[in-house]
């Protein structure tokens, strides 16, 4: 049996498309577990998530891209048709589409709200901020990917909550 020369990307789509499902399924079970406003510790769940949903866009465009470039090297034409009607098919399906749809339109929601929770915190009423507020200066840093020193000073931000909390009660 010859095997598809796309049959890796192919493999690769279903495995991501079942992490992005996992992914949109969390953002739907958060949202219906802390509707807006967001307290710090819902906001940061979101941004988490919505970083994952757009990785997970970034990776279906990646293997998109790499399934065509496979297609445009092959040298039998027949071979190529056949491949390129195949990934017609995969792009079009709802399984795919419905998915791509629903991750950049939830990466955008979460993103809309994040800005406008730290708009309406930082006492902004008004939906234009200057460029040079902190809002805006902080909304641009809301997808910063996530490093040894942020995650320590999140982990930090939490203990001494924690901590604060623990006084207050006794």
């Amino acid at each position: 049996m010859v095997k598809s020369p796309s049959g890796k990307v192919r493999t690769a789509l279903g495995r991501l498309r079942g992490e992005a499902v996992k992914h949109a399924e969390k953002y739907k079970k958060i949202l219906e577990q802390a509707p807006t406003p967001w307290d710090e510790d819902t906001r940061i769940s979101m941004q988490a998530v919505g970083a994952s949903m757009e990785a997970d866009l970034s990776k279906f465009n990646d293997l998109w891209q790499k399934w065509e470039d496979i297609n445009d090297e092959m040298a039998d034409e027949d071979e190529q048709e056949a491949d390129e009607s195949l990934y017609n098919q995969w792009r079009d399906d709802p399984q795919y589409a419905v998915l791509l749809f629903t991750l950049d339109e939830y990466v955008q929601l979460i993103k809309s709200k994040l800005s406008f929770l730290l708009q309406s915190s930082n006492g902004s009423s008004s939906a234009s901020t200057q460029n040079d507020s902190p809002a805006s200066n902080t909304r641009s840093m809301l997808w910063e990917p996530l490093t040894k020193d942020s995650i320590s000073s999140m982990l930090w931000k939490f203990s001494t909550k924690d901590e604060k909390e623990a006084e207050r009660i006794s």
